[in-house]
């Protein structure tokens, strides 16, 4: 090979090696790629990966550097609502949102202008706040420039919002303060309702909203101490009205009626729930004839107070001891005191027992008997007819002097253990002797008899 072709051969080698780096890429121009925005595939598509572990062998180690994968800034939608003492009302309507910002970009999030909202005449604006996800609300800072306030987020007191695209801005607003009370039908009573009866009841409301609010009937802590008649909504001493009454199905409820006006410097409302006294009644049974006591019924009340055992309360009944008033027939539980934390209607039972008599016979060989009221003493002598030697029994009496015959003895009333006293009249039986001398006694009679008719006859008929 002579000189000149050694030359010719060195050049033409260069000029392959420079044709190379022409087409190769090299490693910046990926990185400028991922600058660019672009994904982490669709810039490698010239990169050779290993089949079996997947790894780049576009650069020594296999990892790009990190903050060529993250995005440079991100877009964050608002969602508007209208917020009060901590609570969220509803969604502001568009012609509410009106030119307010609806996005920005996270890099210009904190210099976005918030204006007042154009909202109802009837609603109080107090400001701007941002929430994030479920983190409590934050007030955004505020400016004024040529008499109109501006509202701005204030960045430094949020979290990190790097993977956060929507935050919600809340319009607080004035709140109207509602009160629940209880009222008796005839105002004669009335009183706040008890904390656990406000459960499920708002306690505070935008004003133009609260005719979208419905009222349910109210649950008392005395239950079935009232009958629920109806809300009437009070403004002031003066002015008040009915709510109107929904019923669909089983469910029931009230909303103020929309001809109803509530000014939008009223700071506070007055529920009042209308109730009448529940009337309930008193049953009183197993009285064997007796009189009840007169209390037949009672009205719930704060001062309500029967008590069964008082001495106004006993069964009025003859040949009975009353022994109490009873919530069962089977005498288990006595009645308890019907007190304002009563309720429901109430049936009790009067327990008694039956006066028993002891019947006492004297002069006469029985032991003595129990009988109890109602039973006719005098059936027990009936059939007792004594024999005693030398005497004749004469018949039974009430008394020792034997001057009150026994005949139907019922005992109306008496004391527990009374005793009835039988007596046994006897007479003693007449001897021989005595027998023949009323014997002759009677023959002498009958002859003197017989002897004055003979005799004295005929001559009553002579002068006849």
């Amino acid at each position: 090979m002579t000189k000149t072709h050694r030359c010719g051969l060195k050049i033409l080698l260069v000029g392959v090696i420079a044709l190379l780096f022409l087409i190769v890429p090299c490693p910046n121009c990926i990185k400028t790629a991922f600058a660019d925005g672009e994904s982490y595939v669709e810039s490698s598509n010239n990169l050779a990966f290993d089949g079996e572990n997947g790894s780049s062998q576009g650069s020594e180690n296999g990892n790009e550097n990190p903050s060529a994968l993250e995005p440079t800034d991100s877009e964050i939608s608002f969602d508007y609502y209208l917020y009060i003492d901590g609570r969220v009302i509803r969604g502001l309507t568009t012609n509410e949102i009106g030119t307010l910002p609806k996005s920005t970009s996270l890099n210009d999030l904190e210099n976005k202008e918030f204006a007042v909202p154009t909202l109802g005449e009837k609603y109080t604006f107090l400001g701007w706040f941002v929430q994030v996800e479920d983190d409590s609300p934050i007030p955004m800072k505020n400016e004024e420039r040529d008499s109109v306030v501006y509202y701005y987020i204030d960045v430094d007191n949020l979290r990190d919002l790097t993977d956060v695209t929507q935050i919600k801005v809340l319009a607080k607003v004035k709140a109207v303060n509602i009160k629940y009370m209880l009222m008796y039908e005839d105002e004669s009573y009335s009183r706040e309702f008890y904390d656990n009866e406000k459960n499920g009841f708002i306690t505070s409301y935008t004003i133009a909203d609260l005719p979208n609010i419905r009222f349910g009937v109210p649950v008392f802590s005395e239950t079935g101490k009232y009958e629920f008649l109806g809300w009437v909504l009070k403004l002031d001493a003066n002015n008040s009205a009915n709510l109107a009454k929904h019923t669909q199905g089983t469910d029931i409820y009230y909303y103020i009626p929309s001809n109803v006006n509530i000014l939008a410097s009223v700071t506070e409302i007055t529920l009042v729930a209308k109730v009448k006294i529940a009337v309930y009644t008193i049953t009183y049974k197993n009285l064997n004839g007796g009189t009840p006591p007169e209390v037949t019924e009672y009205v719930k009340s704060p001062n309500t107070y029967i008590n069964f055992a008082d001495e106004s309360m006993k069964l009025e009944i003859v040949g009975y001891t009353f022994e109490g008033w009873y919530t069962d027939p089977t005498y288990t539980t006595l009645a308890p005191p019907i007190t304002s934390s009563s309720y429901g209607d109430v049936v009790v039972w009067a327990k008694c027992k039956k006066i028993s008599f002891v019947i006492k016979y004297v002069n006469a060989n029985y032991d003595d008997e129990s009988i109890e009221y109602g039973e006719n003493a005098a059936d027990h002598i009936r059939n007792k007819n004594p024999e005693r030697e030398g005497y004749r029994f004469a018949g039974w009496f009430l008394n020792e002097n034997y001057t009150r015959i026994v005949r139907d003895v019922y005992i109306a009333e008496g004391e527990e253990g009374k005793v009835i006293t039988f007596y046994a009249k006897w007479e003693k039986e007449a001897g021989p002797v005595l027998y023949w001398i009323v014997g002759a006694f009677v023959v002498l009679t009958l002859i003197a008899l017989g002897g004055w008719w003979l005799f004295f006859r005929p001559e009553q008929e002579k002068l006849e």
